[in-house]
């Protein structure tokens, strides 16, 4: 196995980082989004995750991937009016 495979699912959302080009003219949502909450938590799920674990340590990103049967991401925001639950 290397890094570089990119058959890490069965056409789900992956749990790997991708990278966005904003636009020129187009605020970053950081710059006009509604301040007061913080990332609480990030779980990572995926069927394989020595393999996506592979992936993130290539990018240099340390994180870790729990199993599951199918690919997951669930982003826990703490807010002022309690905490939210992105998945």
């Amino acid at each position: 196995m290397r890094a570089t495979d990119h058959d890490l699912g069965s056409g789900q959302v992956q749990p790997v980082p991708f990278f966005i080009q904003w636009e020129a003219d187009s605020p970053h949502p950081s710059g006009d989004s509604p301040s007061g909450c913080t990332l609480e938590s990030l779980l990572l799920e995926h069927e394989d995750p020595p393999r996506v674990n592979m992936v993130f340590e290539a990018l240099g990103f340390d994180v870790d991937v729990s199993a599951r049967s199918d690919a997951r991401i669930v982003a826990t925001l703490k807010c002022p009016k309690g905490s939210v639950d992105l998945s």
